[in-house]
């Protein structure tokens, strides 16, 4: 792992590193289930934020603790449940997606965790479905498809400086995601 950081701070992009490394399979795995669950704990705690919600109120709707939620937010925990996620999801009014995906869309998804990258708009916001006009006034018309870093900015201030900053990115490429989504 201390060699994979070492060239990371040596500028070898991150595909390099990965192909070096992934190489043995039980690595391979492993980087990318703590991925995973950096990912979903990261997702859940900002669309908490973002409704606002805090993690009690979540565990209300879910039907359980705030224990409970607290540990889905947790990037060490690897113990999802489809119908847990699915409960969440229905809580924070956004729709759940499983997918199985190749190996080489996972360096992309490195580089794109980002608090604002995380954030998905609830049903009532939703650019899609969300109503344009009624009785002749504009009422939550979107101006675009999908969140931006720009609207994202301005909704939750300047993003987390710490994920922009050098060693969150090396810490990602070294399959270190616990720091990262902390951060968020």
């Amino acid at each position: 792992m201390s060699e994979l950081i070492e060239q990371v701070n040596a500028g070898t992009s991150l595909i390099d590193q990965l192909r070096q490394t992934f190489t043995d399979e039980e690595y391979r795995n492993a980087y990318a289930e703590s991925f995973l669950n950096s990912y979903v704990a990261g997702q859940i705690k900002v669309l908490r934020e973002d409704y606002p919600m805090t993690q009690g109120e979540l565990a209300e709707r879910i039907g359980t603790k705030q224990p409970g939620i607290a540990r889905l937010e947790n990037v060490n925990y690897s113990a999802w449940k489809v119908e847990t996620l699915r409960k969440v999801a229905r809580a924070l009014k956004v729709r759940l997606k499983i997918t199985f995906e190749e190996w080489g869309s996972l360096p992309g998804e490195i580089e794109r965790f980002r608090k604002d990258a995380l954030l998905r708009a609830p049903f009532h916001k939703d650019p899609v479905f969300s109503p344009r006009l009624q009785l002749g006034r504009i009422e939550d018309v979107p101006t675009k498809k999908g969140p931006s870093t720009d609207d994202n900015a301005v909704r939750h201030g300047a993003l987390d400086s710490a994920m922009c900053e050098g060693k969150d990115q090396r810490a990602a490429r070294a399959g270190d995601f616990s720091g990262l989504a902390e951060a968020i």
